[in-house]
């Protein structure tokens, strides 16, 4: 989910940077540096933010993920020593 989010943000920021670029001489000339450099770091914000958010929530799975893997290897072995007694 997050991470269709945040490759649709960085497509859009990817678009508008690139229309800023081949438009720059109509930006230059309605003096409009300072909203289109407003509006990239807006963008880029919240993209920003989404990579974190996502993230976080790919360490936490992996995190318990890793705890389960664990806790049932260790159960394996106290039960097959259990068995062996």
């Amino acid at each position: 989910m997050y991470s269709k989010k945040v490759q649709d943000k960085i497509a859009i920021l990817s678009v508008q940077a690139e229309e800023s670029f081949v438009n720059i001489r109509t930006v230059k000339a309605f003096s409009n540096e300072n909203d289109e450099i407003k509006r990239f770091f807006r963008v880029n914000d919240e993209a920003y933010s989404l990579a974190i958010k996502r993230s976080l929530l790919f360490t936490n799975f992996i995190a318990i993920a890793m705890l389960l893997l664990f806790c049932s290897m260790a159960l394996i072995m106290l039960y097959g020593g259990h068995l062996y007694e």
